[in-house]
């Protein structure tokens, strides 16, 4: 496989190649932009198809033809639309909290949540003793001993969240405006994808130092993919 590479800094527009809905954005239109990515690495890989038809120990006839395979593009910040590009909306992900609290003369605790409803409630004492357990319960109903320090950790229904799989097979259409040297001298690309299935390297890092994420588009054959040189 041949790669080749086009500048040091890369701009990508990632469009729909059909209407879709990717999180809570709907694309209405084919080739509707759905995000733009900046400061990335991007390269451009070839697959090559070679017949080679021989005679005896010679070779009477040989064919290459390289067409492209894979678009892969690095350094990729980890935003919203990003992280909805790569996992599936999730409506009823949950928060896990947990709070030291101090229960009033009247045994009620205030936690620091405004749901009206908390999950997998368990409570516990100094001693580390599980006095209290519920399913769900609404955080004003719990009453305890008065004055007494407890540990709560509880489940909360988030606002936003994703789900760990892969979006369903979505289909995208990518322009890039590529900065490299010709002679020399500044100029700028303009490779077109025409059609590409998204692969992930779903490696997510959670420190404080990675906060990118690679993406690898499979280029589907249309005859259509092109760069404009000028």
């Amino acid at each position: 496989m041949n790669t080749y590479q086009f500048g040091n800094k890369v701009t990508c527009i990632i469009r729909a190649y059909s209407p879709c809905t990717i999180g809570d954005t709907i694309l209405t239109y084919k080739n509707e932009p759905y995000t733009i990515i900046e400061d990335a690495n991007m390269t451009l890989s070839f697959r090559d198809l070679d017949s080679v038809a021989r005679a005896e120990n010679r070779r009477e006839l040989a064919y290459n033809n390289a067409v492209p395979d894979t678009v892969r593009i690095t350094n990729v910040h980890l935003t919203e639309k990003i992280l909805n590009l790569v996992f599936q909306k999730h409506e009823d992900s949950l928060k896990t909290k947990y709070e030291n609290v101090i229960s009033d003369e009247d045994g009620k605790i205030y936690l620091n949540t405004s749901s009206d409803v908390i999950y997998q409630v368990f409570i516990y004492d100094v001693n580390q003793t599980l006095v209290q357990a519920f399913g769900e319960v609404d955080p004003s109903n719990i009453v305890l001993e008065s004055d007494t320090n407890y540990l709560v950790v509880y489940q909360e229904l988030g606002e936003k969240g994703i789900l760990l799989r892969s979006q369903d097979n979505l289909y995208f259409t990518l322009d890039f405006i590529c900065t490299g040297n010709e002679n020399e001298e500044t100029t700028i690309f303009y490779p077109h994808i025409e059609k590409a299935g998204i692969k992930v390297d779903r490696q997510l890092y959670f420190n404080q130092s990675v906060n990118a994420i690679d993406l690898t588009f499979n280029i589907i054959h249309t005859d259509e993919d092109y760069i404009t040189l000028k």
